[in-house]
């Protein structure tokens, strides 16, 4: 796991030197605007640190962060002249956490077409919009990735396009408090209509530091050669208010409230710049039990597995289940004391996992036979993972009783 964890921010490290700076007018460049009022109150800052659906378009792999079933509508009157719009939820799981939406960018006032000679030739509308699917999965308790896949398209006047995009994210947690995420946007497109555009979505990098604690958060994001740097804060008090505030390369400053209460939570922010004022709000549903709730009953379900394989003598298996608490939360010190003493036990075994996996699935079914009264089934499920396993004394003791009573118990 560790291996895994260099080789991916060795990649994450070196992907600036290929990737290229986002600017106003690129192709996609409407995903860097924010997909919600409060990352856009922290000064756009959101590669570490999303909590909610925002995270559908923020970074794929934040979808192991959202709690709750997690609903989004966002509505943004750009600059006096544009109408941005995001719509997103997440349907979260321990392992695995999907998501999906729909953003849209569009003129809310006409923009006039003008003739050689500088005449008023009518008015031309300038829209883009976007479907979006995102996965995100769990590979440690503090390392997660994500994709997402975006149907991109665009229209100036009666000239549409539309492109395939795919977008992929990292999310790790090097100590408590402490967050680094990474995105790496158009990974792959494909031009959808090459014979009206020859347009292409650039490679983008964006990397990002996160500290959080209940009531603080700083985050800190840089794209591309770091020419392009985004800050943002955020203060929690009575339980239910945020005060939110961010600067960056672009704009002075930015500023928000926030508001949670029950399973809604509304955000607004404001931010002035040289092509004119922004204003965004933002609606946030959460509903359901919290995850963490659920992760808690995994790890006792694991615990309970690992000790009854310990107490049978299938110790690769109840290795498995205990090292399978670390993909969910860190190990407890007893935990930790357990594996170590497995570690000791199987350096002097010689089964190997798939015949122990082999013997229990026998033994399971041996046992439940048993219960069922079924003594013939039982023996020969008892005797098949006595072949998987002949030197498990749990196995063998199972073996001789059934052998002894046999079509006396019957």
């Amino acid at each position: 796991m560790k291996i895994l964890k260099i080789l991916i921010f060795s990649i994450l490290l070196m992907l600036p030197v290929y990737s290229h700076a986002i600017y106003g007018g690129q192709p996609g460049a409407m995903f860097a605007y924010g997909a919600d009022a409060h990352s856009f109150a922290m000064g756009r800052a959101y590669a570490a640190y999303s909590t909610d659906a925002s995270a559908v378009y923020n970074n794929p792999a934040s979808l192991m962060e959202v709690p709750k079933i997690s609903g989004l509508f966002m509505q943004a009157n750009m600059f006096s002249v544009y109408s941005f719009s995001v719509m997103a939820f997440v349907w979260p799981g321990l392992y695995e956490s999907y998501g999906g939406g729909m953003v849209t960018l569009g003129n809310s006032l006409p923009i006039v077409k003008t003739d050689d000679y500088n005449e008023e030739s009518g008015s031309v509308a300038d829209s883009s919009s976007a479907m979006v699917l995102a996965y995100g999965k769990r590979l440690y308790n503090n390392l997660s990735v994500g994709l997402s896949f975006k149907n991109y398209s665009r229209a100036l006047g009666e000239f549409p396009d539309s492109f395939f995009v795919f977008d992929l994210g990292v999310l790790y947690s090097p100590m408590e408090n402490i967050v680094l995420g990474g995105v790496l946007n158009n990974v792959y497109s494909m031009n959808n209509a090459p014979a009206i555009t020859s347009d292409k979505l650039p490679l983008i990098w964006r990397g990002g530091l996160a500290y959080k604690s209940d009531e603080y958060c700083v985050a800190f994001d840089v794209t591309d050669t770091f020419s392009q740097w985004y800050l943002g804060a955020e203060y929690k008090f009575m339980g239910m208010f945020s005060l939110l505030a961010g600067m960056n390369y672009e704009e002075a400053m930015t500023f928000g409230l926030g508001v949670e209460y029950s399973i809604a939570k509304f955000d607004i922010a404001m931010a002035n710049q040289d092509a004119g004022s922004t204003m965004k709000f933002s609606l946030g549903i959460n509903l359901g039990g919290n995850k963490s709730e659920e992760v808690n009953t995994e790890v006792d379900n694991y615990v309970a597995k690992g000790m009854r394989y310990f107490d049978k003598g299938f110790y690769n298996l109840a290795k498995e289940s205990y090292s399978s608490i670390s993909i969910l939360k860190p190990l407890s010190s007893d935990n930790k004391k357990q594996l170590q003493k497995l570690n000791e036990v199987l350096a002097i075994t010689t089964v190997k996992l798939p015949e122990e996996r082999q013997a229990w699935e026998c033994y399971d079914r041996a046992i439940s036979a048993m219960r069922n009264k079924e003594l013939k089934r039982a023996l020969e499920e008892a005797k098949k993972a006595e072949g998987f396993m002949p030197s498990n004394s749990n196995i063998g003791d199972l073996v001789q009783f059934l052998e002894k009573n046999v079509g006396i118990l019957e």
